[in-house]
């Protein structure tokens, strides 16, 4: 999928981002997609949450966990990984941009 979420995705993405804003106080002003070797930067938040797939609403694909925390006092979510391992199609790609968008 490439441009806006559909209605359908859009209405996954929000039961998402419910279901993340329950189980934190924090709300993300920044997002961030590390690469491979910016680990060191995921090690560095406090108040760590870890969201994985299993944690998102059916539909959504999620191919790295997705970790919101602190950073400097600022409220950061970031994909601690490549989002598009080997076998992933761009289309999945976007669903965890919008998430972090949802955020």
């Amino acid at each position: 999928m490439v441009g806006p979420a559909s209605a359908p995705l859009r209405q996954r993405l929000r039961e998402a981002a419910q279901q993340i804003h329950a189980r934190t106080p924090l709300r993300p002003r920044i997002a961030l997609l590390l690469s491979t070797g910016h680990g060191s930067i995921a090690n560095q938040l406090k108040d760590k949450l870890t969201v994985h797939a299993a944690d998102l609403p059916s539909g959504l694909h999620l191919p790295t966990p997705l970790l919101i925390g602190t950073l400097e006092g600022v409220a950061v979510a970031l994909a601690d990984a490549p989002l598009l391992p080997l076998g992933t199609s761009t289309a999945d790609l976007t669903h965890p941009v919008h998430l972090l968008k949802a955020l």
